[in-house]
């Protein structure tokens, strides 16, 4: 039993056909594709997601710890003024500031050429040795003093054992 179709019939099953392949082609799979890459976005949106989740707690954590490192700002004391007969508190407090440092205080002059009887400063030199973050810790510490006018000259080198530093600075006096 043959079958007889019409040739025209096999045309417009043909030209149908291709139709529905090229629909197929040009657009059902593109979407189906795109879709399947938004899946993908989604996916790892989400894990980031997550990932930020498990790592709140840890960066509120690292905000509280900045927060109180915060508080350690360097100091600025009230300027004031050092009576001329308490020269010597002023070799004492360098050497608290030098041993909360962890600094050896090698010398510590003033500057007779600059304590002229009107002058209200006089320069000091001070020589001091040890580490260099201890050196750090020894520079904010005289910044620290109420009656330390200026740091003017701030010398380091390097000994064969450990960082000397040299610090010219001006101290207020009454």
């Amino acid at each position: 039993m043959a079958i007889k179709i019409p040739p025209k019939s096999i045309t417009y099953i043909i030209t149908c056909s291709a139709v529905i392949i090229v629909l197929l082609f040009a657009g059902i799979y593109p979407l189906h594709r795109a879709l399947a890459n938004r899946d993908e976005k989604i996916a790892d949106k989400n894990l980031k997601l997550e990932e930020q989740k498990l790592l709140l707690p840890v960066y509120e954590m690292l905000k509280q710890k900045m927060g109180k490192k915060n508080a350690r700002l360097l100091p600025l004391p009230a300027k004031a003024q050092l009576p001329g007969d308490q020269m010597g508190r002023l070799e004492s407090d360098l050497k608290d500031i030098s041993g909360k440092a962890k600094v050896d205080l090698i010398s510590f002059l003033p500057n007779l050429t600059s304590a002229d009887v009107k002058s209200k400063t006089i320069a000091v030199d001070a020589v001091a040795r040890g580490e260099f973050f201890a050196m750090r810790r020894f520079l904010i510490g005289l910044g620290g003093i109420p009656y330390v006018e200026r740091i003017e000259e701030v010398q380091l080198s390097r000994t064969t054992d450990a960082l000397e530093i040299k610090v010219k600075f001006w101290v207020a006096r009454s």
